[in-house]
């Protein structure tokens, strides 16, 4: 599996990334450099079936802290 990920992603890098950087567009070819190898680390977690904790409970915790909004209510 880890080598389909990893030839999604040089796919992808081959087309996302060789425009930007002919074209010298450099902010957007670092952002999406960084998405990039975010998303890549895990996909590739995923891929050898490490367990990836959700973050929906600590978005909860904090959209209720900003909100004001209290745990069960």
């Amino acid at each position: 599996m880890f080598i389909a990920v990893l030839a999604g992603y040089i796919l992808l890098g081959i087309y996302e990334f060789v425009p930007l950087y002919k074209e010298k567009r450099w902010r957007e070819f670092y952002v999406n450099l960084a998405l990039t190898l975010i998303s890549f680390t895990a996909a590739f977690l995923i891929s050898v079936n490490v367990k990836i904790p959700s973050p929906a409970m600590a978005i909860e915790m904090i959209i209720n802290f900003l909100t004001g909004k209290q745990e069960g209510t």
